[in-house]
């Protein structure tokens, strides 16, 4: 069964209250960061399709937030010096590569920021990085179509409709579906601890501050 890594953008999230945090940390497999008024979602999980790790992720999720909806995947934007810093390369090797002069068929860029910055969807470019290189991440990310699909989904939610995926014969999720990472990540710009691990074993928390890097 292959392996995808999600990033999905959540409202209705609040990691100040102790009852959401808490809750969230029942969910396997899941990294959490905020980001102003969204909370983004990392999860690295096994299962047939995208489509079926998307449905898996923010069920679990809504089962345990009530107010949680998803509103859609994160794009995950990177620029030719963010590129070059995940995959250990020099920016002047990325740039060859964005133009052509060595390799071919680079992703298209999603936009064009700021001071006439290019920006990539990192899902495309590490695709691109692991066909053509052998780089970029080991999981599998949605393709354009399934990111069209499970954002409309999400839409549906968020509008109150049905939480059935629109096509049950793509979206039925395995009975099984195995969600292995045992630790979850979640970053709170409140707290006064950063980062807080939690063990979905055990249930126990340790805290850890990105400062002093002091356990408790």
């Amino acid at each position: 069964m292959p392996t995808f890594r999600l990033n999905i953008v959540f409202v209705g999230v609040n990691f100040d209250d102790d009852e959401v945090f808490e809750a969230l940390a029942e969910v396997p497999g899941l990294a959490w960061r905020s980001d102003g008024q969204v909370a983004v979602a990392t999860a690295i999980l096994d299962a047939p399709s995208a489509l079926h790790a998307a449905d898996l992720v923010t069920k679990q999720v809504m089962g345990r937030v009530v107010t949680a909806r998803p509103l859609r995947l994160d794009d995950d934007l990177v620029a030719i010096p963010d590129i070059a810093s995940r995959v250990g390369m020099t920016r002047e090797a990325v740039r060859n590569w964005a133009n052509g002069t060595r390799h071919a068929n680079f992703p298209l860029p999603r936009g064009v920021v700021g001071d006439a910055i290019k920006v990539w969807a990192w899902s495309d470019v590490s695709v691109w990085l692991r066909d053509n290189l052998n780089l970029g991440d080991r999981e599998g990310v949605p393709s354009a179509d399934e990111v069209a699909v499970i954002n409309a989904h999400f839409a549906d939610i968020r509008l109150g409709q049905s939480g059935t995926p629109p096509t049950a014969a793509t979206w039925n999720v395995a009975t099984i579906i195995n969600a292995s990472t045992k630790t979850r990540i979640f970053h709170s710009t409140s707290r006064p601890a950063s980062w807080v691990r939690s063990d979905r074993h055990t249930r126990s928390f340790s805290v850890v501050d990105s400062g002093r890097h002091a356990a408790a």
